[in-house]
């Protein structure tokens, strides 16, 4: 299989340890998976026994006589397929419970690292404004020496100085967003997320080659989400089993002993309930939440394949744009030529702050296409476990 990463093999484990640790620890999943245990605690207790029942009656004549008395304990219990049928639908429910619960981790992951993607692309930004306003103050100096001797005039100071708080500004900004990402990745870990991010690589490297569509469209079958769904067609085929089960006859069986007229009686009393009424209906209501479990199920199937289509698109179409111009890139070193060419007089400063812009502009595209196909990965994971 391809290497499914979006920079360098080294640089996506580390992405994705840090998403990892963040998920691991996330309240809302925690809620989940603690909601889907406690839910099966609760449905647990709906398949015991009924609480057996004792009854009694004292009567006392109004003139004279002897009193009449009695005492008895029942119990009561349902067919008795309709626990075996219950503990069935129930395992299923829990199962279900916990592989939506799972999903959710997996969604969350896939946010986290896209969040992660929008910390590195900031990261880089920042990285990139600190070179060039390096360069732009070492050029200032040099201008600021040339002007005191003569051989240029304020008017390139003034622009050399407005160019640096320019690209103070951008940076400035990109310190706000990385600030912004730093924090969303705290809330979703319930935690500073500073130290997991700390390891991440600075540098962005060639994005390896995609695995064919196929093999993402094939994985998402084990998808939890899917799994969960259809988990869920079971359960609710294993409730109407319960139901239909409930819909036999119940028993009651207990003990009874009066006193009348001077004489104990002991005795044992059957019950039998016959739910004419109350097992209307549920047979067709069962096969109706089948039959809803199973469009969910098929319309959740559709909806991911969708989605997987459309992101392993949008990373194809960054990579291809990503190649060319990382190659283009990495062969100009453009700093350097504006220096020369500036200091041999063979373009101005003005022509210089617009050439800088215009690789400045390149590289920042170069590393919104990383970002693209680092959100798009982390989309196609999210949607396949």
């Amino acid at each position: 299989m391809a290497v499914m990463a979006a920079f360098s093999a080294s640089a996506q484990s580390a992405a994705e340890r840090a998403a990892d640790s963040i998920v691991a620890r996330n309240p809302q999943v925690a809620a989940a998976y603690a909601a889907a245990g406690a839910d099966a605690l609760m449905r647990a207790t709906d398949n015991n026994l009924p609480d057996p029942e004792i009854e009694g009656e004292f009567l006392a004549p109004e003139k004279g006589g002897e009193n009449r008395w009695s005492v008895g304990v029942k119990q009561g219990f349902d067919w008795p397929g309709a626990y075996s049928a219950r503990r069935k639908a129930n395992a299923a429910e829990r199962q279900s419970a916990m592989l939506e619960a799972e999903a959710m981790r997996s969604g969350l992951r896939a946010e986290a690292l896209s969040e992660i993607a929008e910390y590195r692309h900031a990261s880089a930004n920042i990285a990139l404004l600190q070179r060039l306003s390096a360069d732009t103050d070492s050029l200032l100096k040099l201008t600021e020496q040339l002007a005191r001797t003569g051989n240029t005039t304020r008017l390139d100071i003034s622009k050399l100085k407005i160019e640096r708080e320019r690209l103070e500004a951008k940076k400035a900004d990109w310190c706000v967003a990385k600030l912004a990402s730093e924090g969303r990745l705290s809330e979703m870990a319930g935690r500073d997320a500073a130290p997991l991010l700390a390891a991440l690589p600075a540098e962005y490297a060639e994005p390896a080659p995609l695995a064919p569509l196929q093999t993402w469209l094939d994985r998402s079958q084990d998808a939890a989400a899917l799994a969960a769904a259809s988990k869920r067609i079971e359960a609710a085929g294993l409730a109407g089993k319960a139901l239909t089960a409930q819909s036999m006859p119940a028993f009651s069986i207990g003990y009874a002993h009066n006193y009348e007229e001077g004489v104990h009686y002991d005795g044992v009393n059957l019950g039998v309930s016959v739910p004419i009424f109350s097992g209307r209906g549920k047979k067709r209501a069962a096969e109706a939440a089948v039959k809803a479990a199973e469009i969910n199920r098929s319309a959740l199937e559709e909806q991911l394949q969708r989605q997987i289509r459309a992101a392993y698109a949008e990373a194809e179409s960054a990579r291809a744009r990503i190649m060319p111009l990382q190659k283009a890139m990495e062969e100009s070193d453009s700093g350097a030529l504006l220096k020369r060419a500036l200091a041999a007089g063979q373009i101005t400063l003005i022509t210089y702050i617009q050439e800088s812009n215009y690789f400045l502009e390149a590289r920042s595209e170069l590393l919104d296409l990383h970002l693209r196909y680092a959100q798009a990965l982390a989309r196609l994971q999210g949607l396949v476990k």
